[in-house]
């Protein structure tokens, strides 16, 4: 979001149909995915929706026929000269204001589609210093244990930017679904 870039988390649970719907409002041209599973559900996403969006994988997944690059193979491809100078010149990317959305989260479609909550870097920033005053003890010895992933609300807006703001440490619980025990 620093660099201009809409983001967006979702959640690791959504299937084909969910998906459908949301890369075919927000056109996503790059995913990361963490799983072979999720990584063959991208790939049948690809196909059905004829979306040309690449797939990262956080792994190294062996799925035939499914090619996956690594995020760090994508940086290196790239040349440190231009990208330093395609971020660091706003002549030669598109710029977002601070009103226009730069994050937008879906719903875990619990009541039926999932329904997207878009956010402006003024609605993040004034989040967070709403939030500091509200709680102007919280400091740097804090640490926070979240149990909420990065695609909940509070995770996404609340927690991470509240402990980079406070330089507090962000501890995650790891999988917190009753399948984990």
């Amino acid at each position: 979001m620093l660099y201009d870039i809409l983001v967006s988390s979702l959640n690791s649970n959504f299937g084909l149909e969910n998906l459908e719907l949301i890369f075919n409002l927000l056109r996503f041209n790059t995913v990361i995915t963490d799983s072979p599973e999720r990584l063959k559900l991208l790939d049948s996403l690809r196909r059905k929706t004829g979306l040309n969006f690449e797939i990262l994988s956080t792994g190294r997944f062996e799925i035939p026929g499914i090619r996956a690059g690594l995020p760090g193979e994508k940086v290196r491809s790239i040349h440190p000269g231009r990208a330093q100078y395609t971020l660091n010149n706003s002549n030669n990317r598109r710029r977002r204001s601070l009103d226009e959305v730069c994050t937008v989260m879906f719903t875990s479609s619990s009541t039926g589609q999932p329904k997207g909550v878009s956010f402006s870097g003024y609605n993040l920033v004034s989040k967070r210093f709403a939030r500091a005053a509200a709680l102007p003890e919280v400091g740097e010895a804090e640490v926070l244990l979240s149990f909420l992933p990065l695609y909940h609300t509070s995770g996404r807006c609340f927690e991470l930017p509240g402990s980079i703001f406070r330089r507090i440490t962000y501890v995650f619980s790891g999988n917190p679904s009753a399948a984990a025990f």
